[in-house]
C-alpha cells in the first residue's frame, strides 16, 4: 500500500532546524494530541525519494518527485491524490484500499489488512495507539521504529515526523534499501466537514479491475 507521498530538500532542512529546537517530549506530545484531537483534515503534499550518493557523486540522487493533495477522516478513511507528474488516487473507505491509475485505466482493490496500522499512513490517518506498533525514540524529530508484528510487515526501518504548532509538517521514511522518502505537508485545514463522497470511486465501465488478497 502506498501510503500514503514532498517539499524541496532545502525547505525540509529549514523546517528541520526549527523542529530540532523543540524537546523530544514536546514532539511526542504534539503527535499524540494530533492523533487524538484531529478527526479530519485536508491539505497538499510534495514528495521526494532520494538515495545516498555513490562513487563519483557528490550529493544524494533524486529518484522521484510527486505532488498532490490529501483528505482524511477518522477512522481509516482517506484520499491521497497524486496530481504531478502523473495522476493517481489511493482511497481508503475504511474497509478497502482502492488504487486508481487512469493512465492504465486500472483499479486495484484490496482489503485493509493488519499491516495498515503499521504503515506510515497510520501516523496521520490511523486511530490505534502508536505504542502498539512503534517504539518512540529520542531525537530531534519524533522518531519511530516498527516493532513486533509491525516490523515483519513494514517496508521502513525508521520513520521521522516533524511538527510545528501542533501539526505535522514533514515526514521522513527510511526503507530497507537505503532510499529516503521525504514528504512535506502544507496548507493543512483540520477538523473540517468531509463529504463521504470523497472516499468513494466508480471506475469507467471499460476499466480493468484487479481484486488483490481477497
Amino acid at each position: 500500500m502506498p501510503q500514503l507521498i514532498i517539499w524541496l530538500i532545502s525547505l525540509v532542512a529549514l523546517f528541520s532546524a526549527s523542529v530540532k529546537a523543540q524537546t523530544q517530549a514536546d514532539g511526542i506530545t504534539q503527535l499524540k494530541q494530533f492523533l487524538s484531537q484531529v478527526q479530519s483534515a485536508e491539505g497538499e503534499f510534495e514528495q521526494q525519494q532520494l538515495r545516498a550518493p555513490r562513487a563519483g557523486e557528490d550529493k544524494p540522487k533524486v529518484l522521484r518527485k510527486s505532488s498532490g493533495r490529501y483528505v482524511f477522516k477518522r477512522p481509516g478513511q482517506f484520499l491521497w491524490e497524486t496530481q504531478k507528474p502523473f495522476a493517481q488516487k489511493v482511497i481508503s473507505n475504511g474497509q478497502q484500499i482502492l488504487i486508481w491509475d487512469p493512465d492504465l485505466n486500472q483499479l486495484s482493490i484490496r482489503p485493509i489488512a493488519r499491516g495498515l496500522a503499521a504503515s506510515p499512513a497510520a501516523l496521520l490517518f490511523g486511530e490505534q495507539a502508536l505504542e502498539n506498533n512503534f517504539d518512540l525514540i529520542s531525537g530531534g524529530w519524533v522518531e519511530l521504529k516498527p516493532k513486533g508484528d509491525a516490523a515483519a510487515v513494514q517496508n521502513y526501518v525508521r520513520l521521522g515526523l516533524g511538527f510545528s504548532d501542533g501539526l505535522p509538517r514533514a515526514l521522513e521514511l527510511h526503507d530497507n534499501f537505503g532510499v529516503v522518502t521525504i514528504i512535506g505537508l502544507g496548507k493543512m485545514r483540520i477538523n473540517i466537514n468531509v463529504e463521504a463522497q470523497q472516499f468513494k470511486f466508480e471506475p469507467p465501465k471499460n476499466a480493468e479491475i484487479l481484486k488483490l488478497n481477497q
